[in-house]
């Protein structure tokens, strides 16, 4: 039996055929590492909003109304705790177990990439009463954080959106307040929204009302 081999326009159109699968497989391998790549992204980014709220939230909650400032420009939020460095909460057990207060923290967002960052400010001595950033010398405030050297960490990067808002709920009735009615507040609205990526933006924000507990 005679057995023939294959013509050249035969080798040709296989040859185009196995290009054509090729290129296509390759584009498909490539568009799903860039899926891939990009879930990992949003969960990165989402991560990290989750875990900023969550330490905020929990600062807060812990921190006292009357020693709270919030500035608009550029957004900072700073306010005492009553923990310490170990985060141990400062308790004189000699006055009756009442707590103390040695440390600021100041959420606050700089830079062209929007780094969000936690500044923490250590008191000489415990106080009785919750400070007030901007009543202690020197005032707690943008050329006191400003200065190279303040202890700090970025908390989160790519944030497009910073701020807290006094709320006072009376009767049911939620109302909100000035920028600078913090003291008359009871409840805090802080939001804040990340944005991260290449040419395609992705974006996750959140809302949470935190009420300050001491």
């Amino acid at each position: 039996m005679n057995e023939q081999g294959r013509t050249l326009p035969e080798l040709l159109i296989a040859s185009g055929i196995l290009l054509l699968l090729t290129a296509a497989c390759a584009s498909a391998l490539r568009a799903s590492m860039q899926y891939h790549q990009r879930i990992q992204e949003q969960s990165r980014i989402e991560e990290d909003l989750l875990k900023t709220v969550g330490s905020l939230s929990k600062e807060l909650g812990e921190s006292s109304i009357l020693g709270t400032v919030w500035q608009a420009t550029p957004p900072a939020l700073t306010f005492p705790t009553p923990r310490n460095d170990n985060g141990t909460l400062l308790i004189d057990h000699a006055a009756g177990n009442r707590i103390r207060w040695q440390t600021l923290l100041s959420y606050r967002l700089e830079g062209d990439q929007g780094l969000l960052k936690r500044y923490i400010d250590r008191l000489p001595s415990p106080e009785v009463a919750p400070p007030h950033p901007l009543h202690l010398t020197p005032p707690r405030d943008d050329l006191y954080f400003a200065v190279p050297g303040r202890e700090y960490r970025t908390v989160a990067s790519g944030v497009t959106n910073f701020e807290a808002r006094p709320l006072k709920v009376e009767n049911n009735t939620v109302s909100k307040l000035a920028p600078s009615d913090f003291a008359k507040a009871n409840l805090f609205q802080v939001f804040l929204r990340i944005e991260q990526g290449g040419d395609r933006k992705y974006a996750v924000s959140t809302e949470v009302d935190i009420v300050p507990s001491n």
